[in-house]
């Protein structure tokens, strides 16, 4: 948190509308860049590869590796198990195909929608992950919320949160 950080005369603004496309963007770049989801794909693979090996080479019946197969598909196709499930318990969320507004200052994040309103203060964010398609922000380890590139009017206010997050927050991730 340093004191050259970059200043901006009013408030940066961002506003999009929570559909199940635009927020599962934002759990598709948490998966890309948790550790443990890739560590998990990599053992699934190699499971499966064991597996279909030992049916193979050591002639073990197809019953005897399936266990082992089935449990390596499901590491393998985490990923698109997480987005199925994320798809299909969006139906019954509270802000679906709402509009969620955010506001970047120098001191702190706000968000607003339908039935919520808060504050955040840049020091209380855990982590800031800037990814291909929008900011990560983590309040908490596993808790983020999703700001999309498409919710900003142009690329210099994107820009400028980049700016102001790599300033104040204490850990700031690019990934791609």
């Amino acid at each position: 948190m340093s004191d050259s950080a970059p200043s901006i005369a009013s408030p940066v603004r961002a506003q999009y509308v929570a559909t199940t496309e635009e927020l599962a963007k934002g759990v598709n770049a948490h998966i890309r860049q948790n550790f443990a989801f890739k560590f998990m794909r990599y053992l699934g693979g190699i499971m499966a590869f064991c597996a279909v090996f030992a049916m193979i080479w050591n002639k073990d019946t197809f019953l005897s590796v399936f266990p082992m197969l089935l449990l390596g598909l499901f590491f393998f196709f985490t990923k698109q198990v997480i987005l199925w499930q994320f798809r299909r318990r969006f139906q019954k969320y509270p802000n679906k195909d709402s509009q969620i507004s955010w506001s970047f200052t120098q001191d702190d994040l706000h968000s607003q929608g339908d039935g919520f309103n808060f504050d955040l203060a840049w020091r209380k964010v855990f982590q800031f992950v800037d990814s291909s398609d929008g900011f990560l922000i983590y309040p908490q380890k596993q808790l983020y919320y999703w700001v999309p590139f498409t919710a900003f009017p142009n690329n210099s206010e994107i820009d400028c949160v980049r700016q102001i997050a790599k300033s104040q927050v204490l850990s700031y991730k690019k990934v791609s």
